[in-house]
C-alpha cells in the first residue's frame, strides 16, 4: 500500500474522480460517456462507451451483503478494453489505493494498450471502480448527505502542527466520521466485499460467455491491488487462474492498518538518487555540482535540508503564473515531496534534481515551480480512510498518543527518509474510526499452514520499492506454497521498463510458466540515461 499514491505501474495516465453514489440513469443502447449515465442491472449488460472501438461498460448491480439479501444493493461501475484477437479470455485488472479506481487509470487508449502489450494479445482488459471509488456506490464520506454542506467550514491541521494536537484533532475528525456513518451503508465498502464482488463478477460473466466448468479469476494487481488479490487467493484459492501481483503489500500487515515494514527500503530507494545522479554526470543531473562522490551529494542534500529547518525559503512572486501566493518552502515539504519523488524515478528524479539543486542556492521561487509541474495525486482522504480502517476494525493497534509516538519512534529508526512522513501520513489514519464490517465481510486472516492456489501466483518487485518493499513480496509469496517472487534490480514503486519482466510476464500469462527462483532482471532504463538492451 502506498498511503499517499499506490497506482504507478507502467506510467501516470491517470484520472481520479471523486466518490459518489451512483443512483441516476437512463437505459441505452448506444454510446455513453460516463458510468453516471447507465441503468444498473444485476446482469452484465455491456455498452459500448467513450467513443472507443475497443471499450464496453457495464454498471452492475450487486448486493451490499452476499449472506444478507435484505441490506440492499449498490452499483460496481466496469470497463472492457477488447483484445484485437477478439479473446474469450478476461483479466481484472486494479491498479491501487485503496481508494483509486481502476476504470480511470485504463480509460486511456494507450494506456490500455500498453497493458494488453504487456500481458499478452489472448486477453481482455477488465478494470473496475471497488466500492465506494469514484463510480462505483456505496458513498463514502465522512459528511455523508446533509453534512457535507458544512465540509467546507473543515480546516486541516497543517503537518508541521504539534503531534499531540495533530493526533487528538485526527481523533476527533475520525470520531466525527464514526457517528456521522453510524446510518450509512460505508460499512459494507471494505475489501473482503471488493474480493466477494470480483468472484459474483467472473460468475457472471463465465455464465454470458456460455463457458463450462468453473469459473476462474485471470487478475493483475497492483500495490493495495496486490492485497485485493491475496484477498481473494485466500478466501476462493480453487478460482485463482492467472494472478499477478507487483510492488506488494504485506497483506497481514495491511489488515492491522499500521504497516511499519512498508518503508523498509525506503532509504534505499531514496539514495539510489544520488548514485543515479552521480553516473548520469553534470550534463544530466542538476544537483551534480562539485560532487566526486553519491555519499557527498547526499551530504549536500542533508545540508540544504537543514538549512530550511533553520530558515524557511519564501516564495513571493505575484507576477509568475504558476505561483500566485505566497508561501514558505519547509524542511518537511521537501521531505514529503522527495519522498513521493522516489515512486517514479525515470519521470522525477530529473525534476528532484532541479529542485534539490534551487534549494541549495536558497531560490525558493524555483523549487515551488518544480512541485507544480508534478503536483501529487492523492485518493480522497474520506474514502482512503474509511476502507483501510472497515478493514482493519479491531485489528488497529494505536489505542493511544502514546502508543503513536512510540510507532512514530520506530517508523523513524526504520526509515530517515520515509518514516517521518509515512508516520504522520499513516499512524493517525484510524484513531478515532470505530466501523465494524459486518461478519460475513471480516476477513479471517492468512492461514499459517498456507493457502496452496489452484494456480501458482506470481509476485513482481523492485527491489528499492519506497513503500512496498521486496520483503513484502516474499512474505507474501511465502503464504501461497508454489509461487514465485520475480525482482527488478530497479528503484520505484511499480516494476515496469524491462523487456525481461515482460517476457516473463507474457510467459505467465500464456501457460502459467514461473520464471526460476531467485530471478532478478535489470530495468532497460534507468534515471538520467537509457541502457539499451539486445
Amino acid at each position: 500500500m502506498v498511503w499517499f499514491t499506490c497506482f504507478a505501474v507502467v506510467g501516470g495516465l491517470m484520472a481520479v474522480v471523486a466518490a459518489r453514489p451512483v443512483v441516476r440513469g437512463y437505459g441505452t443502447s448506444g454510446m455513453v460517456y460516463d458510468h453516471f449515465d447507465m441503468e444498473a442491472s444485476p446482469e452484465l449488460k455491456w455498452l459500448p462507451c467513450f467513443d472507443e472501438r475497443q471499450a464496453t461498460c457495464a454498471l452492475l448491480q450487486v448486493p451490499l451483503d452476499y449472506a444478507n439479501p435484505n441490506a440492499g444493493t449498490t452499483n460496481i461501475a466496469f470497463t472492457k478494453w477488447t483484445s484485437y484477437n477478439e479473446s474469450t479470455q478476461d483479466i481484472l485488472f486494479n491498479p491501487g489505493g485503496p481508494g483509486i479506481g481502476g476504470i480511470g487509470y485504463v480509460n486511456n487508449e494507450l494506456q490500455a494498450e500498453y497493458i494488453l502489450e504487456v500481458l499478452g494479445s489472448d486477453y481482455n482488459l477488465i478494470s473496475f471502480d471497488p466500492r465506494g471509488v469514484n463510480r462505483s456506490g456505496p458513498a463514502l464520506s465522512c459528511f455523508p448527505g446533509e453534512l457535507a454542506r458544512h465540509r467546507p467550514n473543515y480546516t486541516e491541521m497543517a503537518m508541521t502542527a504539534p503531534l499531540s494536537e495533530s493526533y487528538m484533532a485526527s481523533k476527533a475528525y475520525d470520531e466525527f466520521c464514526t457517528k456521522a456513518n453510524a446510518e450509512t451503508e460505508a460499512k459494507y465498502a471494505g475489501t473482503v466485499a471488493v474480493t466477494q464482488d470480483m468472484a459474483h463478477f467472473i460468475d457472471l460473466n463465465h455464465a454470458q460467455k456460455g463457458l463450462e466448468g468453473k469459473a476462474l479469476l485471470n487478475y493483475y494487481g497492483v500495490s493495495y491491488g496486490t492485497t485485493l488479490g491475496q484477498t481473494f487467493a485466500a478466501l476462493f484459492p480453487d478460482r485463482v487462474g492467472r494472478m499477478i501481483l507487483a510492488s506488494n503489500m504485506d497483506s497481514a500487515e495491511y489488515y492491522t492498518g499500521a504497516y511499519q515494514s512498508s518503508i523498509s527500503d525506503t532509504d534505499a530507494a531514496f539514495r539510489s538518487f544520488f548514485e543515479y545522479c552521480h553516473k548520469g554526470g553534470p550534463e544530466q543531473c542538476a544537483f551534480y555540482g562539485n560532487s566526486t562522490t553519491p555519499e557527498e551529494m547526499e551530504t549536500r542534500y542533508l545540508a540544504a535540508l537543514r538549512s530550511l529547518r533553520e530558515s524557511p525559503l519564501i516564495v513571493a512572486e505575484p507576477s509568475d503564473p504558476l505561483l500566485k501566493q505566497p508561501e514558505i518552502i519547509t524542511e518537511t515539504a521537501v521531505m514529503q515531496w522527495a519522498f513521493r519523488a522516489t515512486y517514479e524515478p525515470l519521470t522525477m528524479f530529473p525534476k528532484l534534481a532541479r529542485g534539490f539543486a534551487a534549494i541549495e542556492n536558497g531560490d525558493g521561487a524555483a523549487f515551488a515551480r518544480v512541485v507544480r509541474e508534478y503536483p501529487p495525486i492523492q485518493p480522497p482522504k474520506d474514502v482512503f480512510k474509511l476502507i483501510v480502517c472497515i478493514d482493519a476494525h479491531t485489528n488497529y493497534p494505536i489505542k493511544t498518543f502514546q502508543d503513536f509516538l512510540g510507532t512514530r519512534e520506530a517508523y523513524i529508526k526504520e526509515s530517515h527518509y520515509g518514516g517521518p512522513t509515512v508516520a504522520l501520513a499513516n499512524l493517525m489514519n484510524c484513531a478515532g474510526v470505530n466501523i465494524t464490517p459486518p461478519q460475513s465481510q471480516q476477513f479471517p486472516g492468512f492461514p499459517a499452514a498456507g493457502t496452496q492456489t489452484l494456480t501458482p501466483i506470481l509476485f513482481v518487485n523492485n527491489l528499492r520499492d519506497p513503500i512496498t518493499p521486496l520483503v513484502s513480496a516474499h512474505k507474501s509469496s511465502a503464504r501461497f506454497p508454489g509461487s514465485v517472487v520475480l525482482a527488478q534490480d530497479a528503484t520505484g514503486h511499480g516494476a515496469s521498463g524491462s523487456r525481461c519482466i515482460d517476457d516473463y510476464t507474457l510467459a505467465y500469462m500464456a501457460d502459467a510458466s514461473l520464471p526460476p527462483k531467485d530471478t532478478t532482471c535489470q530495468p532497460d532504463v534507468v534515471p538520467f540515461m537509457t541502457i539499451s538492451k539486445q
